[in-house]
């Protein structure tokens, strides 16, 4: 039996709530230069114990923070997760790792971010959500660019590594105009009286 929970689910992974039983796993993938360069984590020092406080806070602060797990094989890849929701504002930070290398280049985090906002515009009704990124991650900002993100701004030469400087570009992107790949496939049915035995999602 599968230790995970198909809350969200593509065609591809599923979101499903963190577990600290996988601390270990993400504390390797948060040491990993090749992760956390493009991150922009570097120079933090990541301990096991570090990493299951980190995963315990999750549950108690505004945080809505997800694993992305592979659907076939039910084997964790990543995570991805809404920060410093507001409410009142209807604004929420995105972030998205895919920790497991072997699944870069494969849609795997194209999914799994338009499930998160998925989440973010039809079940929290937030208006707008906004990431940063560091300005030689080009691979993160055509994926975010192809989910719907728009450049709205940057703070030049902001992050030195290794004796050079890089802008952190922000994106943002609406509810409006966002198209639901789960939420509203589960209303439509719940609306059509047909009842959960008769969902096409293969759950």
């Amino acid at each position: 039996m599968s230790k995970y929970f198909k809350n969200l689910v593509g065609d591809k992974c599923y979101l499903s709530p963190l577990s600290t039983e996988d601390a270990a796993l993400y504390t390797e993938w948060l040491n990993d230069y090749y992760i956390t360069l493009n991150l922009g984590g570097v120079g933090q020092m990541l301990s096991l114990e570090v990493e299951k406080k980190i995963l315990e806070s999750f549950q108690e602060c505004n945080n809505y923070i997800f694993a992305i797990v592979d659907r076939e094989s039910n084997k964790l890849i990543g995570s991805c997760g809404l920060h410093d929701v507001n409410f009142i504002n209807g604004t929420a930070e995105v972030g998205i790792n895919i920790g497991d290398k072997n699944y870069w280049n494969r849609s795997y985090g194209h999914e799994a971010m338009n499930l998160l906002l998925d989440f973010a515009f039809n079940i929290l009704n937030i208006y707008t959500a906004y990431l940063t990124v560091l300005g030689f991650n080009k691979r993160a900002q055509k994926l975010f660019k192809k989910v719907g993100f728009q450049d709205c701004g940057s703070l030049k030469s902001f992050r030195k590594i290794a004796g050079e400087r890089y802008d952190v570009h922000y994106m943002q992107i609406f509810a409006e105009g966002f198209k639901s790949p789960f939420i509203t496939k589960i209303l439509d049915n719940v609306q059509s009286d047909k009842g959960n035995l008769d969902l096409k999602l293969q759950i």
